[in-house]
């Protein structure tokens, strides 16, 4: 919640910079038309010039910066969403050619190193635990969840898109529809593939596919078509924007990263491998067998981590970890799946760390397995990656 406020400024930054384009042109209209009009735009409407825009880099930079700190992830979406604000303006005043393709790489570049720099502070003596992005591993949004979740909000982009297309297509004309005869085979590939595409993320188990990329499409291309109104514009691609954040989602998250590197990780995942050997066992049972168990269960555990590449003992730090882990996923089993109530949930294994619960979706063993030997399979990579490095 701390950073909503904050996302909300950094994205009235990025649509004021691309309105500012339709000011612009506004401003140079009334000067042909009426000086006192251009005075009154030039004085009530901020635009950006050569002199102003060292100050709309800063306001902007400290805008999307503060997000860095606050919500890591929505840092580099909203110095995208801002970049791309920036590129627009640019081009909307200066024309689609080289100089203005500078000046917006220039400003867009700009943007990036100010809001990193404004911040190093922050990134030199602070860690963030999530820090890199892979490709989703769990199970993906059922069709009917994504609109629960997202039905008010498609309500109103679906409402506002037929009003856009109506309005579209009230300019058509047959001259127009002429001059589209020869892409007719583009136009024809383009949905071809089009559906090609979004059967193919129907098979691969992304549900919502068939809901949200045709709107995304949709949205895209009534926010490019010529003549439009800067505001109309900037409306379409932020709902554009909006429907690909909801589906890139389900194709990438963030990978924690505690600090141990992916040797530690392996460590930490070849913990219980023992047990498919001699079977999970309590603990209490453990130490009924007396101390040969035990020793034997090292000694497998040992031989195990260096048939992976690992030394035999793993180091305390790692060890307290993953027994804190541990803790934590009885927390939550115990709360989510075997009906435990929080505060004996807590009496028992203790407060959880802070932050979002782990998905505890039930899956099949096949399904448990597929995940767990995708982990280690990344892990080992990573392992033998850093030992050729060394």
């Amino acid at each position: 919640m701390i950073a909503m406020p904050l996302s909300m400024l950094a994205l009235g930054w990025a649509i004021g910079v691309a309105l500012s384009a339709g000011r612009r042109g506004a401003g140079e209209q009334g000067s042909r038309e009426d000086p006192a009009d251009n005075r009154q735009l030039t004085t009530d409407n901020w635009q950006p010039t050569t002199a102003n825009w060292p100050l709309t880099l800063l306001v902007g930079a400290l805008a999307i910066g503060v997000l860095r700190p606050t919500n890591t992830w929505d840092w580099p979406t909203y110095l995208l969403l801002g970049g791309l604000a920036l590129a627009y303006t640019v081009l909307q005043t200066d024309g689609l050619n080289l100089r203005g393709l500078g000046k917006a790489a220039l400003l867009a570049v700009g943007l990036f190193g100010l809001s990193a720099l404004l911040f190093l502070p922050y990134t030199a003596n602070y860690g963030a635990a999530y820090a890199s992005v892979s490709l989703w591993p769990g199970s993906y949004t059922r069709a009917w969840n994504y609109l629960v979740v997202h039905g008010l909000f498609l309500f109103f982009v679906v409402t506002h898109l037929t009003r856009e297309v109506r309005a579209w297509a009230a300019t058509w004309t047959e001259e127009g529809k002429r001059r589209l005869e020869p892409l007719g085979r583009v136009i024809v590939a383009a949905l071809v593939l089009f559906v090609v595409l979004t059967a193919a993320l129907l098979v691969r188990g992304y549900a919502v596919a068939p809901i949200g990329l045709p709107l995304l499409v949709v949205a895209g291309l009534l926010a490019l078509r010529p003549g439009l109104e800067t505001g109309r514009r900037v409306v379409l691609a932020l709902m554009s924007a909006a429907l690909g954040l909801t589906l890139l989602v389900e194709i990438i998250a963030s990978s924690l990263d505690i600090g141990i590197g992916p040797r530690g990780a392996l460590y930490a995942l070849l913990h219980d491998a023992p047990e498919y050997v001699v079977g999970d066992m309590i603990s209490p049972f453990k130490t009924a067998l007396g101390v040969d168990y035990r020793q034997f269960e090292a000694r497998l555990e040992a031989a195990i981590r260096l048939r992976f590449g690992l030394t035999p003992d793993m180091s305390e730090e790692i060890k307290a970890r993953v027994k804190q882990a541990d803790q934590f996923s009885a927390f939550y089993e115990a709360t989510r799946l075997a009906g435990f109530d929080i505060d004996e949930a807590l009496q028992f294994f203790g407060a959880p760390p802070p932050g979002p619960a782990p998905d505890m979706t039930p899956m099949s063993p096949i399904e448990a397995q597929a995940l767990f030997l995708r982990r280690f399979e990344a892990l080992i990579a990573e392992v033998d990656a850093d030992q050729i490095k060394g």
